[in-house]
């Protein structure tokens, strides 16, 4: 594995005193990238670029659970040798990386990091001092970018090295052959446009103010840190700059909704500040003087460096544990919260462009329009949680934002396609989709250190008997017209598209008791449906330890991951638990959160599918910020008028993420979002400490529903005598039961009512009477009553 980074030009202006000396551009713009006759002063050019690969160059990187890690070189990179003319000179653009950051110290000796330039000091006497700046690019070879715009770029991709690695190229849509020129395959692409070709005028790295520039005691010297320049992912902390510009704004969101830099790849086009804003990276660059202050910017402790909160030790986390993926059979579509929503997508587009072939590829009459295209919206939240969009209008589910358009091979337009232009709400619609037509049962194997320890089949016939299971206790089993053995064989998995279709069936043999209907408008009945998530065993991953279980208590706890890798719960987001651990909730807390969700089913109910109530509104008011859930959970901020406030309650269950420079405020938005009220709110909201929607539904959502099955039915009969009078009267009481087995019992009680061919709404060949009368209804109770009881 290994990460490819490319950047901006750089100008160095040298100075002997007062008087300038020098004036170096690299890399050279005249420097030729593939051996042809194509100058480019820009370090995109592909592959290009300086290649960062571990110490050992094909051996593997281990993180742990959460970690975040830093790698630098040891090895001195000096502008020139990286983009020779010379093939064989192609290594000479590697340079080892090393696990952890150690500055040189004072007063000792070390190694510094990073790209070097040498100086020619000239002659005369007086300090040397350099002022640094980026400088426009004049061509563009990477086809991300036009060539017109003369705009630069920076950044980073990663690869997995391979061998023999053949691009392909194509002539009518008909694949004609393949050439090597990869060693490597792109993974992941982060690429920014972040500043203007206006811009980059101010765009100092080190100040060209004589007062401020990098000086250097005299020649000779040890080599000096004189500027920091890096592709950040956003974190609540704020970062300063030496230059100025729109491109140096406050352009924090709250990307741990909606850019979680675990993306699979980011473009940044045609920069403007909405373009900058709803990013989940930026360009950062400031002066520094020395190799200590350098660590102010990237401080590390080992190997480890700090994320989260900040990038220092005093607000960052060594450990964040930003995704989960299930690791026990999943009971609920809740358990699915710690995947991100994002469509991530990664798709090359081939276009011809026959009259334009590429030199360096003989007979390539294509070009590449999307290397890795722009993530769209990107939601950090999984799967249970509603959030907003900001880049998405507040009535829609689709907005297009026209951010880029499609460059053609070798920066030449052949359409005007925009990379980054289709904005979908996919946590909006992978709610509604899941939500009432799917259900996870945890009828799956047993596994235990890599090794299945008891089958599908076994669970299933531990369950069907009522033996113990490990299903939740809330299923029962309902056999219909099957026999255990007939049921466990139902759910075997064969290896083949034509084998069992028992995930399909499943549902029809399983019956769910005690579910509570979501729009009760009792507090009281909440309150008790909220307290039944305490006494409950919650998984630890303690870092270094096998997995155990916290002791249940009397509180209401949560974890966002199946696992939470601490068993702590946040003071605050400098907290490492806030990162990893869990939260819990005081009785008052759970008191006012029932109230404030009976308020919020009243407001939007009744709710007449899950889904429903479980996303937002499409709606340009408060309905269409968040669920009905997660706006209960935020009462303070609703009831503030949202827009970035809070009431400042301490019964707030968010309250520790919401203080001082937490919230962001209508006021405080760097660019017109199409919704900017989605854009507003806690920076903290989403991380794992922050309580979402999906944290309560993990618990509930098993036992959640929008209507009943079982149904009270009382009835009255009474005698009269010849003249009319009554002579006696009867009362009495059902309970009546809806059954997935249908009146008729030919057809399976699995056999859905309507069709499901895509696009056809079509009701299934049931027999008459199954069209008719649909579910078999079963009295399961019944009993006289006496007049007093009525």
């Amino acid at each position: 594995m290994g990460s490819m980074f490319f950047t901006i030009p750089l100008e160095q202006l040298t100075y002997r005193g007062p008087t300038p000396i020098s004036q170096t551009r690299f890399p050279d713009e005249n420097v030729d990238t593939w051996g042809g006759s194509n100058p480019n002063g820009n370090l995109t050019g592909n592959q290009l670029g300086y290649r960062m690969i571990p110490s050992v160059r094909r051996g593997n990187i281990r993180f742990e659970p959460g970690e975040v890690r830093v790698f630098s070189t040891n090895e001195e990179i000096l502008h020139g040798l990286n983009l020779l003319d010379d093939p064989a000179a192609m290594n000479s653009r590697h340079f080892f990386a090393s696990p952890g950051y150690e500055p040189v110290q004072e007063t000792g000796t070390g190694v510094l990091r990073g790209l070097k330039a040498k100086v020619n000091p000239g002659s005369g006497n007086g300090r040397l001092s350099i002022a640094l700046r980026f400088v426009e690019a004049d061509r563009h070879y990477d086809p991300f970018w036009i060539a017109s715009s003369n705009k630069s770029a920076m950044g980073f991709s990663f690869h997995e090295w391979r061998s023999a690695e053949k691009g392909a190229y194509f002539d009518n849509g008909s694949l004609v052959g393949q050439q090597e020129w990869h060693d490597v395959v792109r993974l992941n692409t982060f690429s920014i446009d972040w500043m203007t070709s206006n811009e980059l005028a101010s765009s100092w790295v080190t100040s060209n103010d004589a007062a401020y520039r990098a000086s250097f005691p005299a020649p000779g010297s040890p080599p000096l840190p004189i500027g920091i320049i890096s592709i950040v992912a956003k974190s609540p902390e704020q970062l300063s700059y030496i230059a100025s510009g729109d491109f140096t704004q406050d352009f924090r969101n709250r990307n741990w909704l909606h850019g979680l830099p675990t993306g699979m790849g980011s473009l940044l086009m045609n920069p403007n500040n909405l373009n900058r804003a709803e990013n989940a990276y930026q360009i950062h660059f400031t002066q520094v003087n020395g190799d200590i202050e350098v660590s102010q910017y990237l401080e590390a402790s080992g190997r480890r460096g700090f994320f989260g909160g900040g990038y220092s030790q005093d607000q960052g986390q060594t450990h964040v544990t930003a995704l989960s993926l299930p690791t026990t059979p999943p009971t609920n579509l809740g358990s699915f919260a710690g995947i991100r929503m994002d469509p991530a997508r990664a798709s090359i587009d081939q276009r011809q462009d026959s009259s334009a072939p590429n030199a360096s590829l003989p007979g390539r009459g294509y070009h590449n329009l999307k290397h890795m295209a722009h993530r769209g919206a990107a939601f950090a939240a999984g799967i249970g949680n509603a959030y907003a969009h900001p880049m998405i209008e507040p009535t829609e589910v689709y907005t297009r934002s026209d951010l880029g358009v499609d460059p053609g091979w070798n920066g030449r337009l052949t359409t005007g396609m925009a990379i980054c232009d289709d904005y979908w709400d996919h946590l909006f619609l992978a709610n509604e989709e899941l939500w009432d037509s799917w259900f996870c049962s945890g009828m799956a194997p047993t596994v235990r250190e890599g090794r299945i320890t008891q089958s599908k089949q076994d669970i299933a016939k531990a369950f069907f008997d009522r033996e113990e299971s490990a299903l939740s206790p809330r299923l029962l089993p309902h056999l219909g017209e099957k026999d255990v053995d007939e049921l466990a064989d139902l759910i075997e998995t064969a290896g083949s598209p034509t084998g069992k279709n028992g995930w399909e069936q499943i549902g029809a043999h399983l019956m769910n008791q005690g579910q509570f209907n979501v729009n009760s408008t009792s507090k009281e009945a909440w309150k008790a449906m909220l307290m039944s998530l305490a006494n409950r065993p919650i998984a630890t991953n303690q870092t270094g330890s096998r997995p155990d279980s916290l002791e249940p208590d009397s509180e209401v706890t949560l974890s966002r991951f199946p696992i939470a890798n601490r068993s702590g719960e946040a003071t605050g987001p400098s907290d490492d638990n806030a990162w990893q651990g869990i939260r819990k909730l005081t009785e008052a807390q759970i008191d006012k959160l029932a109230e404030q969700i009976v308020r919020q089913v009243k407001l939007r109910g009744p709710f007449l599918n899950m889904a429903e109530f479980i996303n937002r509104r499409l709606a340009d008011d408060e309905t269409g910020v968040t669920g009905a859930l997660q706006a209960a959970i935020d009462w303070d901020e609703f009831d503030a008028g949202y827009g970035g406030r809070t009431s400042g309650s301490g019964a707030s269950i968010n309250a520790a993420y919401k203080d001082g420079n937490a919230m962001i405020s209508s006021g405080d938005l760097p660019a017109s979002y199409p919704n900017p009220l989605a854009a507003t709110g806690s920076r903290y909201a989403g991380i794992p400490g922050y309580v979402m929607q999906s944290d309560l539904l993990q618990g509930l959502s098993t036992s959640l529903s929008v209507r009943g099955d079982t149904f009270l039915i009382r009835g009255y009969g009474e005698s009269l005598d010849q003249d009319g009078q009554v002579a006696a009267r009867a009362w009495c009481e059902a309970v009546v039961q809806r059954m997935p087995d249908y009146i008729d019992s030919s057809d399976e009680a699995a056999t859905p009512i309507r069709s499901e061919e895509p696009g056809t709404n079509q009701i299934n060949r049931l027999t008459e009477a199954n069209q008719s009368f649909g579910r078999r209804f079963e009295i399961v109770a019944f009993r006289w009553l006496n007049e007093s009881e009525v």
